[in-house]
């Protein structure tokens, strides 16, 4: 039987008395959440009052598993993020907090500027050090107002010429530089996508406590066209690649017929993750994340093979366990 010891401070300051907590978090340049639920008045700090004056505060989520008579020292937090909502029900005497990761500082943050004459990783910087995060970022030398020239400024008159934020304007910088974007505990990480070491093996027979394989059959190799207009060239260019049964078609205004070709591929890549998803549940552990690859085994089937992680919850709950529930794409 393993013992589960729930984690949470607020503010830098350890809170006891909590008793459930929930993490989701997805590749999706999405930020992950939480909601943890707390006894008030079990921790001292933790009066009515305190709870009352609370606002956007800076939250961690941790878990300790051991045995009954040896506990793991604590690992890393599970989630670092900010409180955006506070649920308190007198009655029961209980307070529900919810919330997002530190992505949440840069989706927040709503900017009209372009940085024409500045590189990505500048960019970045200059947005890690608004926020208050550290930077993980890999240089870039490429000024922007480049790729607005390489796009024939359509996006420059699209989302940059309103409002936006940073987050989607650094989401956007990533695509044209093929980086990922993310936010782990308060670092800011912007750079090329990092393939992980080393893969989780997980058996159906031994490791999962449930697992489903979910198959769209019409994407399999799907068919992506892509047409623009060339303005430049005074031409229409496009590009096609597939040979299954689904047919998608795009238009795109002022592409090259190398970023035609590029945004077909990509396109096409994105759908045909998409055919196979499984989903599975299994005792919690804190080494998975969205992005690390999985090798499922025990069906004795073509379903034994390599998995990408696209989505993940924990549940920690005093009463239950600790236990995890994930999806993940093939990988192509």
């Amino acid at each position: 039987m393993r013992t589960i010891q729930l984690i949470c401070t607020i503010n830098g300051l350890s809170i006891t008395g909590g008793y459930f907590a929930e993490i989701y978090q997805s590749s999706y340049l999405a930020a992950d959440r939480f909601s943890i639920g707390l006894v008030i008045g079990a921790d001292p700090l933790l009066t009515s009052d305190y709870i009352a004056n609370l606002g956007a505060e800076n939250i961690t989520i941790g878990v300790s598993i051991g045995t009954a008579d040896i506990l793991t020292a604590p690992s890393k937090p599970l989630i670092s993020g900010l409180i955006d909502n506070i649920d308190i029900d007198f009655r029961n005497n209980i307070v529900v907090m919810s919330g997002r990761d530190l992505s949440a500082r840069l989706i927040d943050l709503e900017t009209q500027e372009n940085f024409s004459n500045q590189t990505s990783s500048q960019i970045a910087n200059f947005f890690a050090e608004s926020c208050g995060l550290q930077s993980n970022i890999t240089r870039t030398t490429t000024p922007v107002g480049q790729y607005y020239e390489l796009t024939h400024s359509s996006t420059s008159l699209g989302l940059h010429s309103r409002r936006g934020t940073a987050w989607s304007f650094l989401a956007w910088l990533a695509d044209q530089e093929n980086f990922q974007l993310s936010v782990s505990g308060n670092i800011l990480n912007f750079g090329p996508v990092q393939i992980p070491p080393t893969a989780l093996n997980l058996n159906w027979g031994t490791d999962l406590i449930s697992l489903t394989i979910d198959r769209a059959t019409g994407l399999n190799a799907p068919v992506v066209t892509v047409h623009s207009w060339n303005t430049r060239a005074k031409s229409a260019v496009s590009a096609s690649v597939g040979s299954g049964v689904m047919k998608t078609v795009l238009i795109r205004p002022n592409l090259s017929a190398d970023r035609v070709q590029k945004l077909a591929k990509q396109a096409q890549s994105t759908q045909a993750m998409h055919e196979i998803l499984v989903c599975g549940e299994m005792p919690g552990e804190t080494i998975l994340t969205p992005g690390m690859t999985i090798n499922l085994s025990g069906t004795n089937s073509s379903y034994d093979r390599g998995y990408n992680i696209v989505e993940l919850i924990r549940r920690v709950d005093l009463r239950s366990g600790f236990s995890q529930n994930f999806k993940a794409q093939a990988i192509s």
